[in-house]
């Protein structure tokens, strides 16, 4: 797959100014969203769904008890979590944002914030694995070990401390369509980010530009750059947003 090179930036807003330009409404609603009654399965449903939950929790096992060849083959068969709202990157999206991560971060360190298909890319394509971490909800992925931090898109904050402002490129996808997990993640990024250059890139869906432009006071711009998600599922139209001119890639 042939891609151009990202490297012509625009001017980057400061990790300090994407925390605090926020819409304090916003970031106040964090833990918002009722949930619904949900629907009694039908006792044949109920197996299937249980079956399914036993294989995933088995799998999850062997991958961290050894129970696999290695893990970088158990790792590429985790397959996509509905009840997390994961949707895998097709190969050459996963490839562009790792080209990208690599470039952008000039051998420094790249956090992968809920972005395991780019971590798992970067992982492949042979980069420092000391450089590469990945900030993620789902445990499955903490056969990485060093490399996997536990993050809860509700807790923005909770970021270990010696991780605060190391990295040189910061990659994010929220698990959610809505506002609010956006502010979160923007607060996360900003927590993150090593220095007031340092280029960021916020994937998402493209009915939030409006809100993004919002929260960070305009300062991530919607880029050509369109990810595409391999499984079919997701119909909603995604959108890329950064402080940086982000070329789309070719073909």
């Amino acid at each position: 797959m042939a891609t151009s090179s990202p490297q012509q930036m625009a001017t980057y807003v400061t990790p300090t100014a994407l925390l605090t330009s926020a819409d304090p409404h916003l970031l106040s609603n964090a833990s918002a969203s009722a949930s619904d009654d949900l629907p009694e399965l039908s006792p044949e449903t109920a197996a299937v769904l249980q079956e399914f939950l036993n294989m995933r929790a088995q799998r999850a096992i062997d991958i961290n008890s050894g129970g696999v060849d290695s893990v970088d083959s158990a790792i590429e068969s985790v397959e996509e979590d509905w009840e997390l709202s994961q949707f895998w990157y097709e190969e050459d999206t996963a490839q562009f944002l790792a080209q990208t991560a690599i470039k952008c971060s000039h051998g420094g360190r790249i956090a992968c914030v809920s972005t395991p298909t780019l971590f798992r890319t970067l992982h492949k394509m042979n980069h420092p694995q000391h450089l590469n971490t990945l900030f993620e909800y789902d445990r499955r992925f903490s056969s990485y070990r060093n490399q996997f931090v536990f993050f809860d898109v509700n807790k923005p904050k909770a970021i270990p401390k010696n991780l605060h402002h190391k990295f040189s490129f910061v990659c994010a996808d929220p698990p959610f369509l809505n506002p609010t997990i956006v502010a979160n993640t923007i607060q996360t990024m900003a927590l993150l980010a090593k220095s007031s250059s340092t280029p960021v890139l916020l994937l998402t869906g493209a009915v939030l530009e409006e809100s993004i432009t919002q929260i960070t006071n305009g300062s991530l711009k919607r880029q050509p750059f369109t990810p595409r998600h391999s499984s079919g599922r997701l119909q909603n139209e995604f959108g890329s947003f950064a402080n940086f001119t982000l070329t789309p890639m070719k073909g």
